[in-house]
């Protein structure tokens, strides 16, 4: 059986060592492999992949940890821009006077 991450068809417990060296190589010692999960973290969002499964793919271990990346996914705060669109139809300072907001006058 061949392992998605393999040398000559062998487990691999760690990829530290060829990292170093594509990186040295390339000359691009800047470019870290959490860089490559976390692309695909946000990529996967972008398309609407629910956070867990997010975690799952990408291997997080805590619940939660994905949501940092909530803010690619194209519904976020969509619930909250409708509620206040719809919620009142008055324009931009008259919708937040007596609320604590700032006016245009203030």
């Amino acid at each position: 059986m061949d392992y998605y991450v393999n040398w000559r068809g062998r487990w691999i417990d760690s990829i530290k060592k060829t990292w170093a060296r594509v990186r040295t190589g390339a000359a691009a010692a800047w470019f870290a492999p959490k860089m490559l999960r976390h692309t695909v973290a946000a990529e996967l969002r972008r398309r609407g992949v629910p956070s867990w499964e997010v975690s799952g793919q990408i291997g997080h271990k805590r619940a939660g940890t994905s949501e940092i990346y909530a803010r690619f996914d194209p519904d976020y705060l969509s619930k909250a821009a409708r509620a206040l669109d719809a919620g009142d139809r008055r324009t931009g300072a008259q919708a937040f006077r007596g609320h604590g907001g700032v006016s245009p006058e203030n």
